[in-house]
């Protein structure tokens, strides 16, 4: 889903609202992500050896990676090792909600760089209680036509700044959450498909 957050927009929101400014020169989007490498299990295990990797959204490019061996939450880890060995912790980073987790936002909070991560159950129901009672600050529609779809996306952007949030997230210091709504009609069956996503 990261992948179809317009990120421009997405900064544009963010950095009017909240007063965030970042030199392109200093500060790129990176988009984190594993994958587990096939053909490599070995017989009677579940799991075997999979990739972590950083991908520059301008460059469409791999800026670094990794590897484990084990399960999925091991991915966690390997991955806030490897952007603090990279030394991006100061960099704008996107994931999907596995990695929304304090020792992953912590790092990137105290290096003054911005992360784009989807929410987790818990924190997911904070968020959802603050928007019953706030109104969106900002809001955003895309339209793209291709490959015969259409698909418009709706952005929402909400100040959860001055919201309580459980202890644990003290030093993460979120001040956002986007709702993205995403509506794909196949232009040759006429069918909708419809999702909403959260982000932090």
């Amino acid at each position: 889903m990261l992948k179809k957050v317009a990120l421009k927009k997405f900064e544009e929101l963010v950095y009017k609202w909240f007063k965030v400014e970042l030199s392109d020169k200093d500060k790129k989007w990176f988009a984190a992500d594993g994958k587990e490498l096939r053909g490599n299990i070995e017989k009677g295990a579940n799991r075997g050896d999979a990739r972590v990797q950083l991908v520059s959204h301008n460059e469409k490019k791999v800026q670094c990676n990794s590897y484990y061996h084990g399960e999925k939450e091991s991915e966690k880890t390997c991955l806030q090792e490897l952007i603090i060995e990279e030394g991006i912790t100061n960099q704008k980073i996107s994931a999907d909600s596995l990695h929304l987790c304090p020792a992953m936002t912590e790092p990137i909070e105290a290096d003054n760089g911005v992360f784009l991560i989807g929410n987790q159950k818990e924190l997911l129901q904070d968020m959802k209680d603050h928007i019953e009672c706030f109104s969106p600050i900002q809001k955003y529609r895309t339209v793209d036509k291709g490959h015969g779809r259409l698909e418009q996306r709706f952005y929402q952007l909400y100040d959860v700044s001055g919201e309580y949030f459980a202890p644990r997230w003290d030093k993460t210091n979120f001040r956002s959450l986007i709702i993205v709504d995403r509506e794909r009609i196949n232009l040759k069956t006429n069918t909708l498909q419809s999702k909403r996503s959260y982000l932090s």
